[in-house]
């Protein structure tokens, strides 16, 4: 891995995401796709789950963990064998759903986004109670309309970054939804 330590969003998501550290410390992270984000997220946020399909990037995520990292911090990253991708959506369900947090902050940044979105945007419903912040990474993807168009019919509150990457410098756009309106202001 490159010496980074910052996600491969877009730079506004990034400052989005670095002017709400004190806010998102206090959040556990479900993440849909292991890489540079993992990493960036370890050194504050009290619990990461995350699944991959790919081996080489669950073994490098692993391996290019900080050392000495947050010492409340719980990991469980878990690699989703390629012949099972039909259930990597399905994972949020059998891996984050049994825990009850208070609240949740979901990255989708791996395969099947579209379905991703439609169970985090399914657990999210199913846990109104929980302060629960989704993050659909590329959104600018023509197959993901219709399912943004869908979870905001179904109430999500949503903001869009759009701006070039720090990686690659191609223009990218992270949305990101939530049934609390306020949690964008």
């Amino acid at each position: 891995m490159a010496p980074t330590t910052l996600p491969w969003y877009n730079q506004a998501s990034i400052d989005f995401l670095e002017s709400n550290k004190p806010l998102l410390c206090n959040y556990n992270i479900f993440e849909y796709g292991l890489g540079y984000s993992t990493i960036y997220y370890s050194h504050f946020v009290k619990s990461i789950t995350g699944v991959e399909t790919r081996m080489e990037w669950h073994n490098l995520v692993n391996a290019s963990l900080p050392k000495k990292q947050n010492e409340n911090l719980r990991l469980n990253l878990q690699l989703i064998s390629p012949n099972l991708v039909h259930n990597f959506a399905d994972s949020i369900e059998e891996l984050f759903f049994c825990y009850k947090f208070d609240k949740s902050f979901i990255i989708i940044d791996s395969n099947q986004r579209a379905k991703c979105l439609e169970k985090s945007t399914a657990f999210a419903l199913q846990n109104q109670g929980l302060n629960v912040v989704i993050m659909l990474d590329n959104s600018e993807r023509l197959n993901l309309q219709a399912p943004i168009e869908g979870a905001k019919n179904l109430g999500f509150f949503t903001k869009t970054f759009s701006s070039a990457r720090p990686s690659d410098g191609l223009v990218s756009h992270s949305t990101f939804f939530c049934l609390n309106e306020k949690f964008f202001q």
